[in-house]
């Protein structure tokens, strides 16, 4: 089990330094109980012998480690509901020291390997600086202000930890001093050069406030300070990460006999599948031959399972190509006028839930 089973009280929306399996764990809403639910569901058909690792990660302070997790969770129940069998971390007899995520039989008695990788177009995800920069977001965010909300925008990296109160304190009685209706009437007027900005400069990070009026009849009832999104959110080169990590698993271990898969999980904005697939073949990328097939996924978290979209793409290349068990998810192809997707199976159909779940 995942989640013990208790009576949970607080509601609060989820903080910007709390992390995704704590926010799970303690929110009392309906929707994650049904969430948390399904996830010790998944949990009870996990091979028991392999479940106390997998606990572990779920539970790491670290973000990746908990996406990672699940995500290989998740995979583990999808291939069972489709009559697979599956042995987690198999000792494939080579001369490699890591071991893939599974070895998968099919119901046509085909066995292959499975590579689970999550990746994300986020550089950092609530771990180190990251988490430091959350950390004073929701301390801010504890106090909110009476007559105003802040944009913020930021440079640089703090090299310790600063103190929020502090901060919150001296931004307190800088807003303090300021008219929201004069505020408003400079927008109105667009005369933003007159907008004060308060800046602040703290162990290296540099920090720029602008004032939001709020409207005059919700004054007094904001329950955030920051009206911006969380601190700290880098980008990298979407395709060039895509590209990377499957070069990297595609060569992992080598020749294995078998068909190999690569399940990859990436998070971004605006990628699906297809999208996925056309950024990995970009700049002439060629797949290795060692490789049967990639299986994406556009960003799939617990809470998002009904509504994530997932495909195949079967390398035509490969040296030990995948059966037609594999018919049943929707299927990437590619022909001279680009790259189509063909209807299959989708996550929520083959883990059997409602599509509007967990709602």
């Amino acid at each position: 089990m995942i989640f013990e089973v208790y009576q949970r009280t607080d509601a609060s929306i989820m903080k910007g330094a709390e992390l995704s399996i704590a926010f799970l764990d303690r929110c009392s809403r309906p929707e994650f109980e049904k969430i948390r639910d399904f996830l010790n569901y998944c949990a009870s058909h996990y091979p028991e012998k392999e479940f106390a690792e997998l606990k572990i990660r779920l539970w790491n302070k670290n973000e990746h480690q908990f996406r990672s997790a699940s995500f290989e969770l998740l995979l583990h129940e999808m291939l069972l509901k489709s009559g697979c069998t599956l042995i987690p971390h198999p000792d494939m007899g080579n001369e490699k020291e890591t071991k893939p995520e599974f070895l998968v039989t099919t119901s046509k008695d085909q066995k292959f390997i499975l590579e689970a990788v999550c990746s994300s177009e986020f550089i950092q995800e609530k771990e180190g600086i990251n988490l430091v920069k959350e950390t004073i977001k929701d301390t801010l965010d504890a106090l909110p202000h009476r007559n105003f909300r802040l944009i913020l925008t930021e440079d640089g990296e703090p090299t310790s930890q600063p103190s929020g109160k502090k901060l919150r304190a001296e931004i307190h009685k800088w807003l303090d001093e300021l008219d929201p209706d004069e505020i408003e009437e400079y927008e109105a007027k667009n005369l933003k050069e007159k907008i004060p900005i308060f800046e602040k400069e703290i162990n290296g990070w540099h920090l720029r406030f602008r004032p939001m009026p709020i409207p005059r009849w919700l004054r007094g009832q904001s329950k955030l300070l920051i009206s911006t999104g969380p601190l700290g959110s880098y980008f990298a080169d979407g395709e060039k990460r895509i590209q990377n990590v499957i070069n990297k698993k595609q060569e992992k271990y080598g020749d294995l006999k078998m068909p190999f898969v690569v399940s990859l999980n990436f998070r971004a904005f605006g990628y699906l599948p297809d999208e996925i697939l056309n950024a990995y073949l970009e700049n002439e990328n060629r797949p290795s031959s060692r490789l049967s097939g990639l299986w994406f996924f556009d960003g799939i978290d617990p809470h998002n399972i009904a509504s994530r979209s997932h495909a195949l793409w079967r390398n035509p290349e490969a040296e030990y190509p995948l059966n037609d068990f594999f018919n049943f998810l929707p299927q990437l192809r590619i022909d001279e006028k680009g790259i189509h997707l063909d209807e299959g199976r989708s996550v929520h159909e083959i883990l059997e839930l409602p599509e509007n779940w967990p709602k």
